[in-house]
């Protein structure tokens, strides 16, 4: 009797670069419980092109793009702190079903950290954490890889954070997220997505 085999292995889609430009039509975003004055717009950098910069204000400020599907894969982003006394911070969102659920990494230029949390029916978690500069008014790079349930973080080349959760697996938005007083800046939006492919064999 013949045993059929089934082999999976991970399909890899060719990084794409997230247009910064369309903000009206493809992006949308709001707050905690819909509080404060979140404000979304686009700017021109010399060295980098149209970039995404938060200047309004409010707790847990978010924007995802509504064309990007994301479950597995890696996202990558330049992001600078402009300014912000309270809680100056910025990150990467991913796997977000809603504004109360939702996978959110961010770096704090106070702090000195990098801290994965988990939004879930609007109650914040903190699932890990890693000591990260993050100055003011300077670039960096923040990368989330996500794989299932087991997710790294790497700030400016560097692996900060490896854990797992298995709260949200379902696909969802990505997106950016700030909080409080912080003004800050994203750019080099790159987003590369990972699939399952099954094969059969005997």
């Amino acid at each position: 009797m013949l045993e059929m085999l089934v082999f999976t292995s991970l399909v890899h889609a060719a990084p794409v670069k997230v247009d910064l430009s369309a903000i009206e039509s493809k992006w949308k975003s709001g707050s905690y419980a819909d509080q404060g004055n979140p404000k979304w717009i686009v700017r021109d950098d010399e060295k980098r092109g149209k970039i995404l910069s938060q200047v309004g204000s409010g707790p847990y400020l978010w924007i995802v793009n509504e064309e990007v599907e994301f479950r597995d894969g890696v996202i990558e982003a330049e992001f600078r702190i402009d300014e912000g006394k309270e809680d100056p911070e910025a990150g990467i969102i991913w796997r977000f079903q809603d504004k109360n659920n939702y996978y959110y990494v961010r770096a704090n230029a106070i702090e000195d950290n990098v801290v994965f949390y988990r939004m879930q029916n609007g109650k914040k978690e903190l699932l890990k954490e890693s000591e990260a500069k993050s100055p003011l008014k300077t670039w960096h790079k923040l990368r989330v890889e996500a794989n299932g349930n087991e997710v790294k973080v790497l700030i400016d080349d560097r692996l900060a954070i490896t854990t797992k959760d298995k709260t949200f697996s379902a696909p969802g938005r990505i997106g950016f997220f700030s909080t409080a007083d912080t003004k800050c800046s994203f750019a080099n939006v790159k987003v590369e997505t990972h699939s399952s492919k099954s094969s059969e064999g005997k």
